[in-house]
């Protein structure tokens, strides 16, 4: 009796030690608000929307000690739209049926046959949906969903204002099929290296829709700096490649960014139509003590270039006042004003008033 008690005794102690060596968390973010716009064109519009301020989302994340400096991760993210209660979002997956092919687009007839075809499903992790490895003197490696680089995230990283310094979507954001190595950090120094597969699969072009990318930042006090490039192959002839560069410096009584982006056309066929596109971004934030505890006022200017006239170009600034009630429930006013220089607008300026809140979990 006394050694079963004993034995008893020693099977909780590991069980209770194996329970704090790992843990699950529940995390979120819900971002709701109303809005009233005069956009191009001159329709005006009153409408309620989600994640103005920070995408609203919901995920699991969990880490167990293995020992020895080594831990296991995963992470499971979805995005969440809270006007609609839908959580997701719609992934379509490319798949090539024929014998060669010269370029890899959905719906596109090849010679001397073949076709893409495309399968639309609802992803319900569609940010991140990985598990890996990571060592503080090794680095860490994560296998899944994910974005490919952290180039993805530095218009929000350098902008200091969440999502209203959000560019548009930068090659290689939320793909399936990642494999990305992050160096452990020397000095303020970390870099990234990631490869993705193909979503579509060729007798003669395996590797198209192939994306490997290459990262790196310094972080050191008040200062960041950042730079990374994607090249994703479309086809056996042509990659496109898209090189990204942020820098961000906290002075105290304000934060300042800059962000700047260039991505080639999608394919050699298209440089004469689409051209290449530049994304310049210039943000600064800065505590208002004026009006009370927690009110940060900030302000955005963006610039969206193609090389080619007819493609036409976008430019605005954003203007946004936040107030943070706690850690978690921030409530924000913004006002957005941009320009858009395409063709056939009887209308090309459009204004927008926005005023929501911000809840994360």
């Amino acid at each position: 009796m006394k050694k079963s008690l004993i034995a008893l005794a020693a099977l909780s102690a590991i069980a209770g030690t194996a329970a704090a060596q790992s843990s699950v968390t529940v995390y979120g973010n819900v971002d709701v608000n109303f809005g009233n716009s005069a956009g191009a064109n001159g329709v005006k519009s009153s409408a309620m929307g989600d994640s103005g301020l920070s995408t609203s989302r919901i995920g699991f994340k969990g880490v167990e000690d293995l020992g020895g400096g080594l831990k296991a991760e995963f992470q499971l993210e979805g995005k969440l739209e809270a006007t609609s209660g839908k959580l997701g979002t719609n992934a379509t997956t490319s798949t090539f049926t024929g014998t060669a092919a010269t370029a890899v687009t959905v719906g596109t007839t090849y010679t001397p046959a073949g076709t893409v075809s495309s399968t639309s499903t609802n992803a319900l992790f569609n940010r991140e949906a990985w598990v890996g490895l990571s060592s503080a003197t090794l680095g860490s490696i994560r296998l899944g969903t994910s974005d490919i680089t952290g180039a993805q995230g530095l218009d929000s990283t350098v902008g200091q204002a969440g999502n209203f310094s959000d560019a548009s979507s930068n090659l290689g954001t939320d793909v399936a099929k990642v494999v990305r190595y992050t160096t452990p950090t020397f000095a303020g120094f970390s870099a990234q290296v990631g490869y993705a597969n193909a979503d579509a699969t060729t007798t003669t072009e395996s590797t198209a829709g192939k994306l490997t990318s290459v990262y790196g930042q310094y972080e050191a006090g008040n200062l960041g700096l950042y730079a990374g490039q994607v090249e994703k192959k479309i086809d056996g002839a042509y990659n496109q490649k898209e090189s990204t560069y942020g820098v961000k410096y906290n002075f105290g009584f304000a934060a300042v960014g800059a962000y700047r982006s260039v991505r080639d056309a999608a394919t050699a066929a298209k440089a004469g139509t689409e051209g290449k596109f530049t994304q310049t971004i210039y943000s600064v934030s800065a505590p208002v003590a004026v009006l009370g505890a927690g009110v940060t006022a900030h302000g955005v200017y963006y610039k969206n270039e193609y090389d080619i006239a007819t493609s036409g170009d976008l430019d605005g600034y954003k203007l946004a006042l936040s107030k943070a009630f706690s850690k978690r429930t921030t409530g924000y006013v913004a006002f957005v004003d941009q320009t858009d220089k395409k063709a056939g607008q009887t209308t090309n300026d459009a204004k927008t008033y926005l005023i929501g809140v911000n809840h994360a979990f």
